[in-house]
C-alpha cells in the first residue's frame, strides 16, 4: 500500500483544499498487476471545518499506469485507520437484486432465498452459466422444504429421494405447482448437462417458472393461515 499525503478539494464552502494520508493500493482492479497509481484528483462534497458528520467521504481518482484504465477509491473522512490514514470505504458497485420472494416462503425455505439470490447476482454479473445451474439448485431446495412443510412425517425420506421423485409423489394435490415444479427442474437439468432436451428454453424460463411457483406457494400458505383461524374460530362455536 502507498502512504501518501494527497490534496482534497472541498467542492462546499470556501472550496478549500487540505492535505491528507491516504493509502492506496498498489494492484490494478482491472488487470491485476502490480504498478503505482497515477494520481488524479481527490474531492470531498464536506465542508472542511465543519467536523460533526462522520459520514463526510472523499472520493479520489486514479489511473493504473500499465492498462491505463481508470479507478476510483472512497474514504473516511472523519475516521482513521491503524496506520493513521482515512480509514477506506468498500467499494462494490453491485446494484441491490430485487428477488420478491414473500416472506412465508423464506419462513419454510431459509436456504432457497440464499440461493436464488446468488443465482440472480451470477445473472448480474454475466455469468449465464452459473445462473441456470444456480437456479435448478434453489429449485430443488424449495421444492424439498416445500414438500417437507406439507409432509413433516417423510421429511427424512424426501431429504434423499431424488427432484423427479419427491415431485411426483408430494404435490397431487396442487396439479398448477406439480407442473411448474417438473418444467421447471426439466429446463434446469439441461442447465447442468452437455446436450440440451429443450433447446429452446433456457435460465429466464426457470425463473420464470419460479417467481410463478413462490407465490402460488405464498398463496397455499396464507390460505393455511386463514384455514387455522376459520377452525379455531369454529371450534369456539
Amino acid at each position: 500500500m502507498l502512504k501518501t499525503n494527497y490534496s482534497v478539494h472541498f467542492n462546499s464552502g470556501t472550496g478549500s483544499t487540505a492535505s491528507f494520508p491516504l493509502e492506496i493500493p498498489e494492484m490494478c482492479p482491472h488487470c491485476g498487476k502490480i504498478m503505482s497509481p497515477r494520481f488524479f484528483y481527490a474531492v470531498s462534497q464536506a465542508y472542511i471545518y465543519q467536523e460533526s458528520d462522520d459520514t463526510d467521504t472523499v472520493a479520489v481518482l486514479l489511473q493504473c499506469v500499465l492498462c491505463y484504465k481508470f479507478f476510483t477509491r472512497m474514504f473516511l473522512l472523519r475516521e482513521y485507520n491503524e496506520h493513521d490514514c482515512l480509514k477506506e470505504i468498500s467499494l462494490t458497485y453491485t446494484p441491490p437484486i430485487s428477488n420478491n420472494i414473500p416472506e412465508n416462503i423464506i419462513e419454510i425455505s431459509s436456504r432457497f432465498p440464499e440461493i436464488y439470490n446468488q443465482a440472480l447476482q451470477a445473472k448480474q454479473y454475466g455469468l449465464k452459466e452459473i445462473y441456470g445451474m444456480g437456479l435448478r439448485k434453489a429449485l430443488e431446495f424449495l421444492v424439498k422444504d416445500f414438500a417437507i412443510h406439507l409432509n413433516p412425517d417423510i421429511e427424512s425420506k424426501i431429504k434423499k429421494q431424488q427432484l423427479g421423485q419427491v415431485i411426483n409423489e408430494n404435490f397431487n394435490a396442487f396439479p398448477n405447482i406439480k407442473d411448474l415444479f417438473t418444467a421447471a427442474a426439466w429446463i434446469g437439468n439441461d442447465e447442468t448437462h452437455y446436450e440440451r432436451k429443450h433447446p429452446d428454453k433456457d435460465a429466464e424460463t426457470i425463473q420464470k417458472f419460479i417467481t410463478t411457483i413462490m407465490f402460488q406457494i405464498s398463496s397455499q400458505l396464507t390460505y393455511e393461515e386463514a384455514l387455522q383461524i376459520v377452525n379455531g374460530e369454529t371450534s369456539k362455536d
